[in-house]
């Protein structure tokens, strides 16, 4: 069966992570469509995270307690095609890939005085 990501949501303009308040499923869980299964709280407000079908809570990539950037995969639901079709998130021929960080942190430049030991020395 296909796996569909759950992500971190977009929670406001000004939200770039929230933390993990409470697991409301477990992996192996049957879930529906739009049940909420993660409890999330930002600076600002306690919410929900919810699924965009029904499957089963395959993976579960978080923990109570956690930060989670915006746009990280908390989890993934094993889900038929007729249930990933009818949410009409994601279609079934493109395989998600997961990513825990999609937001790395760039390299610091190197410190004057030393060569940059990512730049070419051919000649």
């Amino acid at each position: 069966m296909p796996k569909v990501p759950i992500l971190m949501p977009q929670l406001g303009d000004s939200i770039a992570e929230a933390t993990v308040l409470r697991l409301l499923a477990a992996q192996g869980d049957t879930v529906e469509a739009d049940q909420e299964i993660f409890e999330v709280e930002t600076n600002k407000a306690t919410m929900g995270v919810t699924t965009m079908c029904g499957g089963i809570l395959s993976d579960v990539f978080i923990k109570e307690g956690e930060s989670v950037v915006v746009g990280a995969c908390m989890a993934m639901i094993e889900a038929t095609e007729e249930e990933i079709e009818r949410s009409g998130e994601i279609p079934p021929s493109r395989p998600f890939q997961p990513v825990r960080n999609p937001f790395p942190r760039p390299r610091p430049p190197p410190l004057p005085g030393r060569k940059n030991p990512q730049a070419s020395t051919s000649g």
